[in-house]
């Protein structure tokens, strides 16, 4: 009986694609993995050093009187550990497939605390939900984030939005379209780049549908021929969809709809590894970034007590090599 869970799937939910989901998935953390390393490094070093030279001129710091420090450090060190356990799972010699989708729920979490750190470090404090982090990252924050991090989709008329990478502006049209998210990946940053735009475009997509469903369940509108409902879909699309938006996306087909297509079958043998990786460098990015952005703002005596204090009580410092102050 070959593959009957998939079978009973498929019977469910006829329009579920398991290659596409799985490809995809390896593709955008393959495509950000291979644009952070080109763009910042392949080591904490070389990325502490990047993003710190990027914040010096893109930040300035801030008076920090009357500021809770916790809010800013504990989820610094909530970050850490999550990217700590991801390079930890990316230094053995091998990961088994059915380790994958848990390794995107800490790539996540890496990702958010990371971004919780900067809100606090801003004075920008949303409430302690996803949704409000996303919605927060569409102000000033997202406009200093080095790349890949400050990419962004503009919603421009109806649910059409236009996809960028600010630091790349040429790259949305390179080689006459967008490469194909589901494809073989080409170690090429036009390709990487396309890609990129790609599952943020389609992420753009997907929170627009989404919004139109929960209007249409509604039952007051039969479709958004009137002008009354598009209306009504204009005031709640996505003004903006960026990182974190396509990052929440990202855990939740991992958590929920398409966990079993990074484990199930045979095809997987040998992509756990790989895939790990490149979780664990942008995780890793995100940490240090995130660092480098509290370094800026709070100023380096403040960041230095930090510093310190992990070094004596926080033996997962060492996945992170000698490049963090």
């Amino acid at each position: 009986m070959a593959q009957w869970l998939y079978g009973l799937i498929k019977r469910n939910d006829d329009e579920r694609a398991p290659d596409f989901a799985r490809q995809s998935h390896l593709n955008w953390a393959r495509a950000l993995s291979y644009e952070v390393f080109h763009e910042h490094g392949a080591t904490s070093t070389a990325q502490w050093n990047s993003v710190r030279a990027h914040f010096d001129a893109a930040v300035n710091p801030r008076n920090m009187d009357g500021v809770d420090l916790a809010d800013i450090f504990e989820p610094l060190f909530a970050s850490m550990q999550f990217s700590a356990s991801l390079l930890s799972l990316a230094s053995r010699p091998e990961v088994d497939p059915w380790e994958c989708p848990s390794a995107t729920i800490n790539w996540y979490y890496a990702n958010y605390n990371a971004f919780r750190a900067m809100f606090a470090a801003c004075n920008q404090l949303p409430a302690d939900t996803h949704a409000s982090a996303i919605r927060s990252l569409n102000g000033g924050l997202r406009r200093v984030l080095p790349h890949p991090f400050d990419m962004v989709a503009v919603r421009q008329a109806g649910v059409e939005y236009s996809d960028r990478l600010p630091r790349f502006p040429r790259a949305e049209r390179v080689g006459g379209g967008f490469a194909a998210i589901n494809g073989a990946f080409v170690e090429d940053r036009a390709i990487a780049q396309r890609m990129l735009l790609e599952y943020l475009h389609g992420s753009a997509n997907y929170w627009a549908e989404e919004t139109k469903e929960k209007i249409l369940a509604r039952g007051v509108y039969k479709n958004f021929r009137t002008n009354a409902a598009k209306e009504e879909r204009d005031r709640l699309l996505k003004p903006e969809v960026n990182f974190l938006d396509c990052a929440y996306r990202y855990r939740g087909k991992a958590n929920y709809r398409d966990a079993i297509f990074l484990s199930y079958g045979q095809a997987h043998a040998g992509a756990g590894l790989p895939f790990v990786r490149d979780l664990a460098q942008t995780a890793r990015f995100a940490t240090v970034m995130a660092i480098g952005y509290v370094n800026r703002r709070v100023g380096p005596e403040v960041a230095q007590c930090f510093s310190v204090d992990l070094r004596e009580n926080f033996p997962g410092l060492e996945m992170f090599g000698r490049g963090l102050p």
